[in-house]
């Protein structure tokens, strides 16, 4: 393989778009396809040809584009025909009964996971896909800010797509909990007040549910460091009196101790998110 040909075959690969992808290959098709050059050395440019095809079938399906070759047509014939897969396919009965049974499966799945079912699956993989991601910066669900631009990244990005599962499915549980994280992520990059307007929109539009004593927990932290203390001892007050679960009991003293510096009005120095 010549040092040019590598060079053509590597700019397929590295292809940002499709349309970028198709002005590449259109290229090397001019360059090397066998009705353009002599009939002695047509053997030879067929076979270079088939590997530009080849490499262009796998170039398309990082863009969930599938490359199905004529194969009354010979190999080093460029004539294709295209399936995109981001499209809205026509389902035919067979289709139609698979993605339902594999929408059931993801149901049941749901269920064994989070013990309830999702209205819609695409909002319960969004939202697992976002909390793994905060849960890969170390630093969520750990009392512990972060200035690091790195982890800061994966907040925002996760964020994002929390927000977007909200907005789309609210009255589901996902959209509930996508509502809940975002404010909780709010506290580890710092904006309290932001997380502060997330969680009295979490109250106002779910009532009757406070995610258990951790909320107050949360929006205690937040307000103590925004120094509303009156708040932050009426959130702290209800933490203490809920009754945490077994998981929570060790935090029981260190509120004690958040609650009486909120009632003296300071910033303790061992508080979180410090």
């Amino acid at each position: 393989m010549s040092s040019e040909l590598a060079r053509g075959l590597w700019k397929l690969r590295t292809a940002g778009s499709v349309e970028d992808l198709t002005k590449r290959y259109r290229r090397l098709c001019k360059l090397y396809h066998p009705d353009v050059h002599s009939p002695e050395l047509r053997e030879n440019f067929e076979r270079q040809m088939q590997k530009i095809n080849e490499e262009y079938a796998s170039a398309l399906k990082k863009f969930n584009i599938i490359t199905y070759r004529n194969p009354a047509k010979g190999m080093s014939d460029a004539e294709t025909f295209t399936v995109d897969l981001t499209a809205e396919q026509p389902f035919s009965r067979s289709t139609r009964a698979a993605a339902q049974e594999k929408k059931r499966k993801q149901e049941q799945q749901n269920i064994e996971k989070f013990g309830v079912v999702f209205a819609d699956a695409e909002a319960a993989r969004k939202l697992g896909s976002a909390l793994a991601t905060l849960k890969r910066t170390r630093t969520f669900f750990s009392l512990k800010g972060t200035d690091d631009i790195r982890e800061r990244s994966h907040y925002v990005g996760a964020m994002k797509v929390l927000q977007d599962v909200h907005r789309r499915f609210p009255n589901t549980e996902a959209g509930q909990d996508a509502l809940y994280y975002l404010a909780t992520a709010s506290c580890n990059i710092k904006d309290y007040r932001a997380a502060i307007m997330l969680f009295t929109k979490y109250r106002r539009q779910y009532p009757g549910d406070s995610r258990g004593s951790l909320f107050h927990f949360y929006a205690g932290l937040c307000h103590h460091h925004l120094e509303n203390y009156e708040q932050a001892v009426s959130e702290y007050g209800y933490f203490l009196l809920s009754k945490p679960g077994p998981q929570y009991r060790h935090f029981v003293a260190l509120v004690a101790s958040f609650k009486e510096s909120a009632e003296l009005k300071i910033l303790p120095p061992s508080l979180p998110y410090s």
